[in-house]
């Protein structure tokens, strides 16, 4: 399903059609990008999110999220107990490293094999500490998209380090100083 909505009004519109997803005949993929939702539309949107069992794909790119957002969004799907989320792209979204830690949080609980990160703002560090940890340890990430997020080079060590301790993850970008890296572990 893929619609323009604005806002936190339109979150609310789309909680409704996510609800179908309890029922099993409900949503496989879910494209809301640059649609200003902010951290208001992710609540609006959390409850559903919670019972959406059979959404495999989220993508919520641009929609200006921030720290909050992501805390929302990291609790929603969490919270969603047979969570089969497969893709997730929070890409563009002034994250911060409150919710690199968030996402961390996320990848631990959920099957994401696809994690797109990309034009965020994780310069602190602090946040890669815990997503580091999060690589380290799960197991069925293959892509992550960390580019354009002016990661300091400590944090840029962590994660190198972590993906070389991780069997499965498959394809890893950074961008380093405008200088782009991809790291295949396979």
């Amino acid at each position: 399903y893929q619609r323009r909505v604005r806002g936190e009004t339109g979150a609310r519109v789309l909680a409704d059609a996510l609800a179908a997803c309890r029922t099993g005949d409900g949503l496989a993929a879910l494209a809301l990008d640059w649609n200003r939702l902010g951290a208001p539309g992710v609540a609006a949107l959390a409850p559903a999110l919670r019972g959406a069992h059979c959404l495999a794909e989220l993508s919520l790119a641009g929609n200006a999220l921030g720290d909050d957002g992501a805390a929302r969004l990291a609790a929603a799907a969490c919270a969603a107990g047979g969570s089969q989320l497969l893709v997730l792209d929070v890409a563009h979204n002034a994250l911060g490293a409150a919710a690199m830690s968030d996402v961390a949080k996320l990848l631990t609980h959920t099957p994401i094999v696809s994690c797109a990160l990309a034009h965020n703002d994780f310069a602190d560090g602090d946040g890669a500490v815990a997503l580091a940890g999060a690589l380290k340890s799960v197991r069925h990430l293959r892509r992550l998209d960390l580019a354009h997020n002016a990661l300091p080079t400590a944090a840029v060590g962590l994660i190198c380090e972590a993906v070389q301790l991780n069997p499965v993850l498959e394809h890893v970008e950074l961008r380093v100083d405008d200088v782009a890296c991809l790291l295949y572990t396979s």
